[in-house]
């Protein structure tokens, strides 16, 4: 049987996992870019999106793709 701050330790380590992967999803400048634009504009397309980054579409797609 668990003690209840085993279970709190393993609930609070899930967490900062969680929150580790997040970070690390977004810790790239263009990712961070269309994040901004997407609390910005919500409904952007691709195409907008490398309008407004002034990035081609697959490189685009391909950060879309990895959040």
């Amino acid at each position: 049987m668990e003690s209840k701050t085993g279970i709190i330790k393993e609930q609070e380590a899930e967490k900062l996992e969680r929150i580790a992967f997040i970070l690390k999803t977004v810790a790239h400048p263009m990712r961070l870019g269309i994040v901004h634009l997407l609390e910005q504009y919500p409904r952007l397309s691709v195409s907008e999106i490398c309008e407004k980054l002034g990035s081609e579409q697959s490189l685009t797609s391909h950060h879309l793709q990895n959040m």
